[in-house]
């Protein structure tokens, strides 16, 4: 089996102690596993993603992602927030 994962740079990501709300992560030396839920509805994911990772994770949930990985080795993507830390 394949699955889908969305891999973008640590610059999407708000400083080295981001707030991740309440979804699942799992920290790794040079990089962040979030883990997507894809069943959470539109109000459900403004309860649970923080507000700087809302349109990534509604990005990765429609293109049936499992995990997005944040990574300092990968590629910006212009259409999401950047950050300078």
């Amino acid at each position: 089996m394949l699955a889908n994962v969305l891999d973008l740079s640590n610059a999407h990501v708000p400083g080295p102690t981001p707030n991740w709300g309440r979804v699942r992560v799992v920290e790794h030396e040079f990089r962040w596993v979030v883990f997507i839920s894809g069943d959470l509805g539109d109000r459900e994911a403004r309860r649970t993603v923080p507000d700087w990772m809302l349109g990534i994770w509604k990005h990765a949930v429609k293109e049936n992602c499992i995990a997005v990985i944040f990574d300092r080795d990968a590629d910006v993507d212009d259409r999401f927030l950047k950050f300078n830390w």
